[in-house]
């Protein structure tokens, strides 16, 4: 699908300087990966390269704003069939504006009758949103932070962090307006889990206590999940890490053959060395995402205040086992209110919607593929970038 690109941990090299990473990457049906991730503070080079891409997309992410503004007929889709086709500052899904790097999604191979089912872990949610109603299950969902509280109390000022997650991976827009998701055209069930909290800036991981999580995954499982997003996670111990391991629902979710996506975080550090829960847990079905930015380097944010780039992904050689589309990616938060947004929520995303259409013990959506280890199954299905010695 040209989505993400699974990372050759013998070719991650992390340095004693915290903003460098140099990482070969493996190629995702035609992602090509060439460079390494340079610490963007000190290399005014990719900062100014990092710039232009960045401006690129913000000002064709503007202009198609601008062209259907909110409440229009060609912003809300009236009397106009479902779009198929992503916005043009959608580089997740066709990136038009970096040669480098080739990601062609494919609608025949998202676009399939039998519905996946998808559990997503986090903080908020607006299960009433135009693009994503279809798909939410509410009745199956559950707010375990505020229990008994409608699903969308947690959310920061209305942007609700759940849908940022849901619009990369099912959101089916009418009109102009909106992102498409990966996975928009086909039949999705979303199971909402509320367990997480949204305080803190915007650009870092929700935060969650770690028996929170525990919670949601025993539900998800009770649920009928096939899937597990969590793109939120808290800061552990090694020790603190060894004694959730041991909880038997990770058992549950191996015997079962249920990926678990886990966002690695957007701090900018190696979680080898400071484990992040859940990202960190070490199981075959546990998938750690970094995100990467769309000239294939490790994801930047650009801070608010002093303008600089900062890294917006975490990294690890041993925990982190791919990477996805992490830097100024579209998603809709709020109710038509479509904005760019860097982080490994997002690549989490990008990288659960691809499990759609992999192989579970009870879907073989793709047969060429068989493996009862998700993790498996990913890196088998990618092939070695162009430029890998």
């Amino acid at each position: 699908m040209g989505l993400l690109a699974p990372v050759r941990r013998a070719h991650v090299k992390i340095c004693s300087n915290l903003g460098w990473i140099r990482m070969l990457l493996a190629v995702w049906c035609g992602l090509a990966v060439n460079t390494g991730c340079e610490d963007s503070d000190s290399d005014p080079a990719r900062k100014i390269y990092s710039d232009k891409i960045r401006r690129q997309i913000e000002q064709t992410f503007r202009s198609n704003l601008a062209m259907h503004p909110a409440n229009t007929t060609t912003a809300v889709g009236i009397g106009q069939p479902l779009r198929h086709t992503p916005t043009r500052s959608q580089w997740g899904l066709h990136n038009q504006l970096q040669p480098e790097i080739s990601i062609q999604w494919q609608l025949n191979l998202v676009d399939q009758a039998e519905p996946v089912r998808i559990a997503i872990i986090d903080e908020s949610f607006d299960v009433d949103a135009l693009g994503l109603k279809h798909a939410f299950d509410e009745d199956a969902g559950v707010n375990l932070l505020h229990p008994g509280a409608p699903l969308w109390t947690a959310h920061r000022n209305g942007f609700h962090h759940g849908n940022l997650v849901a619009s990369i991976i099912a959101n089916r827009p009418v009109g102009e307006r909106s992102p498409m998701g990966v996975l928009g055209p086909s039949d999705v069930e979303l199971i909402p889990i509320v367990a997480a909290g949204g305080d803190g800036p915007s650009w870092r991981t929700p935060r969650a206590t770690p028996s929170m999580i525990l919670e949601a995954l025993r539900h998800a499982v009770e649920q009928g999940a096939e899937i597990i997003n969590i793109s939120a996670g808290m800061d552990v111990s090694s020790d603190e890490l060894n004694e959730l391991a041991a909880d038997p629902v990770w058992n549950v979710l191996e015997e079962n053959g249920i990926p678990v996506v886990c966002a690695a975080g957007n701090e900018g550090r190696n979680i080898d060395e400071q484990p992040l829960f859940p990202a960190s847990i070490d199981r075959p079905n546990v998938i750690a995402v970094m995100g990467v930015g769309p000239e294939g380097r490790l994801a930047i944010r650009r801070d608010e205040v002093t303008g600089n780039y900062l890294p917006a992904s975490n990294w690890g050689p041993n925990t982190v086992d791919c990477a996805a589309p992490g830097e100024i990616v579209e998603v809709e938060a709020r109710v038509d209110q479509p904005q760019l947004v860097d982080g490994t929520s997002a690549a989490a995303a990008f990288v659960t919607a691809v499990m759609a259409v992999q192989p579970s013990p009870g879907r073989q959506i793709l047969p060429e593929i068989s493996s009862l280890d998700p993790k498996a199954a990913l890196i088998r299905f990618s092939e070695p970038s162009a430029s890998e010695d």
